[in-house]
């Protein structure tokens, strides 16, 4: 027979002699439930954790490798959820900025923040719901970034969403928003040389707009620095991106714009044509004589007619 007795989880000691063994065993079993408590405690943390972090993530930027200087060309920004088994639809106020060099210039405006729901909810006519929204720029709000993430030679450009993004999609079953395609209408400097692109996406469930914060402070609320391309923020509480994706980072080379005569090209097999110093054909083959005097581009070079 068992010296211990076991009953509805009480233990019962018999007798004096097994009071060694009885105390033992209550050893035990305490340290089991503490075991019990403190996985659960770290299990609860973990959720806790996950649900504080931040729920979308930068998927995919594109932008042009190479332009001309004082050239115009879109750069975009693609934000997906998490990919987790909740759905977490990116909504309220929606920013998105882009860090360039300082001589060039950002704009965005209507319908360059578009959302959609998840790739396989569609409308009953087959075409993905979707939405589009209007982006602000803000001045106070990317020197505040500017502020928290500098980097000589750079200015960021910050766009806020001119309304709060629904949650909610009209004609979709699910309701839900889980990725949004931003894009930037970017105009590149005068100078040449390799530059670097960095991105990032933030959303603020605050009632009024982020637009008027103006200090790196004032980024720590909410998820103003949610993903991005930049690993190191200096705000109060925190210096790193929820979601860092360096790859999101876009190289891209500036160099000089073609001007009238570099940009004449003809086979050389065939005759030159002649041209003015301004790029206009003049005249077909190297006939000259009906050319009044000056000066033009004959055979590639540059030639004073007489």
């Amino acid at each position: 027979m068992n010296d211990m007795k076991h009953n509805s989880n009480v233990f019962v000691k018999p007798n004096e002699q097994n009071e060694a063994r009885f105390n033992s065993v209550m050893a035990r079993k305490g340290r089991m439930k503490f075991n019990t408590y403190l996985l659960k405690a770290m299990l609860l943390a973990m959720f806790v954790s996950v649900m504080a972090t931040s729920c979308y993530k930068i998927f995919k930027t594109h932008a042009p490798k190479e332009v001309t200087a004082g050239q115009k060309f879109d750069v975009r920004m693609v934000v997906v959820d998490n990919g987790d088994a909740y759905q977490k639809e990116i909504t309220d106020w929606s920013v998105a900025a882009i860090r360039v060099p300082e001589d060039w210039d950002v704009k965005c405006g209507a319908q360059d923040y578009r959302s959609y729901a998840e790739d396989w909810v569609y409308y009953s006519n087959g075409k993905p719901a979707n939405a589009t929204y209007t982006l602000r720029y803000s001045e106070s709000l990317s020197k505040a970034y500017d502020a928290a993430a500098p980097k000589s030679g750079y200015k960021w450009m910050a766009f806020v969403s001119a309304t709060k993004v629904t949650k909610y999609m009209a004609s979709c079953w699910r309701n839900g928003c889980d990725s949004a395609v931003v894009t930037f209408h970017v105009t590149a400097g005068q100078k040449v040389g390799k530059y670097t692109l960095d991105f990032l996406a933030g959303d603020s469930e605050q009632d009024e707009s982020p637009r008027s914060y103006a200090e790196a402070s004032q980024l720590a609320t909410d998820r103003m620095i949610n993903a991005s391309s930049v690993a190191m923020f200096k705000i109060p509480n925190g210096t790193n991106t929820s979601n860092y994706t360096p790859q999101m980072a876009c190289a891209i080379n500036v160099v000089d714009a073609p001007d009238a005569i570099t940009a004449v090209t003809d086979d050389k097999s065939k005759p030159s044509s002649i041209y003015s110093l301004d790029g206009r054909k003049v005249s077909n083959g190297n006939n000259a004589k009906n050319l009044p005097k000056g000066t033009y581009i004959m055979n590639r070079k540059k030639t004073i007619l007489k």
